[in-house]
């Protein structure tokens, strides 16, 4: 993100460049949200004299912390020489022994912000035991951040698991297509099974009337547009769970990052329906692990860009020319990351807090979640609405017209 006057150039993961404007001086709600104080809780107003405008914030609650900036800190520095440039701070607001509120400042160079990531990665895989000697184990790999980082953590002898045996796998257009190169060289080099599953393997898996990079155009083209994402995301996931009982792997590891797993415990929260799990989930059938929501996205591409400065991300001319390039997070789910961005600022370390409190409401609840066979695509689902044969993504590619018809439906179920 580079600075232009009063303008910021914000360039997305696809390299769009979208222009945001601000303006000098700042407004009162500026001012107030760069002292850490929410508009929400004072009540502003003003008084013109001789000397000009004045504005004057009162505290509607007393409850309310008032000087976030007041906050002592303690600094830590992690580094090989004092020479060394710092290249990642890590801060986190906690309690005190004395219960008072101080703000943990560690300054890492660059080699000992590698042992942090490494650490904090290998930590997670044995505190919640997500993976164990001999496991044959499939990894989605559409060869983006998230998965590139998770293969080579895994692939690294210093924190290798015993007898693992690791088969990355692609799935169609909607994912690595545009990365196809990269991912069969990382692969061979690396001495991983590659797979890559085909297009023609998921319109027979979701009885689609075309071609899946066609069908979630078309979705995108409907009224069902907000779901597309997730549609696109029930399709790798059903896909590689088909690919994992053909080859009898033990479980899936996806490279979902630390804000995804706190937009799930905020959605969770927002809506009261329980997540089946945080770092390992299952439907009793397909085990789920994700070591890498340990990590922040920052942290993963500051890694990536250290250990392989080679690697980029594709560029938006690169990418095929289905307009699955468009597919960005639903406005309800992209606001709830939003307020996850928002916490996070204000509160470094907050998500210790989200984590734990989730962990100990998942580990309470009295009734077990229970799971849906789709009669279409035969992936396992949560029903939280209606009466539906259909998983949610099933009953979108059904409404809009995109699945064939319902007597073929009817004749595969009966086969299976």
């Amino acid at each position: 993100m580079s600075v232009i006057g009063q303008q910021v150039e914000l360039i997305d993961k696809d390299g769009e460049i979208l222009h945001l404007s601000h303006k000098l001086p700042l407004a009162v709600g500026d001012v107030l949200r760069l002292n850490g104080v929410p508009s929400s809780s004072v009540l502003v107003t003003e008084k013109k004299d001789a000397d000009g405008m004045h504005f004057t914030a009162k505290f509607l609650f007393n409850t309310v912390f008032r000087n976030v900036g007041a906050i002592p800190t303690q600094r830590k520095v992690l580094k090989t020489s004092a020479a060394e440039k710092t290249f990642y701070e890590k801060i986190v607001i906690g309690p005190e022994v004395s219960g008072n509120l101080t703000r943990y400042i560690i300054e890492m160079d660059r080699a000992h912000f590698c042992e942090y990531v490494e650490k904090t990665f290998a930590d997670l895989i044995k505190r919640e035991n997500l993976i164990q000697a001999g496991d044959d184990i499939t990894i989605g790999f559409s060869g983006g951040v998230d998965s590139t980082l998770l293969l080579r953590l895994l692939l690294d002898p210093r924190h290798r698991i015993e007898n693992t045996n690791f088969r990355a796998v692609t799935v169609g257009t909607l994912a690595g297509t545009h990365k196809a190169s990269f991912i069969e060289q990382f692969c061979r080099a690396n001495s991983v099974e590659s797979h890559f599953i085909d297009d023609d393997s998921i319109q027979k898996t979701f009885n689609l009337r075309d071609k899946a990079a066609n069908v979630i155009d078309q979705v995108l083209a409907s009224e069902h547009n907000q779901k597309a994402i997730f549609v696109v995301q029930h399709i790798i996931r059903r896909m590689l769970e088909e690919f994992r009982e053909s080859v009898g792997s033990d479980k899936i590891i996806l490279g979902l990052e630390r804000e995804a797993l706190l937009t799930s415990i905020m959605a969770f929260y927002l809506s009261g329906y329980p997540t089946p799990g945080l770092f390992k989930k299952s439907d009793g059938k397909n085990h789920y692990v994700f070591p890498l929501m340990s990590l922040f996205k920052r942290e993963e591409s500051l890694y990536l860009s250290l250990k392989m400065p080679e690697y980029s991300e594709v560029g938006r001319p690169e990418h095929h020319r289905s307009r699955t390039f468009d597919l960005h997070s639903s406005e309800w789910r992209g606001t709830v990351m939003l307020l996850v961005g928002y916490l996070l600022d204000a509160f470094p370390g907050i998500d210790v807090y989200l984590e734990n409190a989730a962990g100990r409401i998942l580990r309470n609840l009295v009734t077990p979640i229970k799971f849906e066979i789709c009669k279409n695509c035969e992936g396992s689902y949560t029903n939280t609405s209606v009466e539906d044969e259909f998983c949610e993504t099933c009953r979108v590619l059904s409404d809009v017209g995109l699945l064939r018809n319902s007597a073929e439906v009817a004749k595969k179920m009966l086969h299976a």
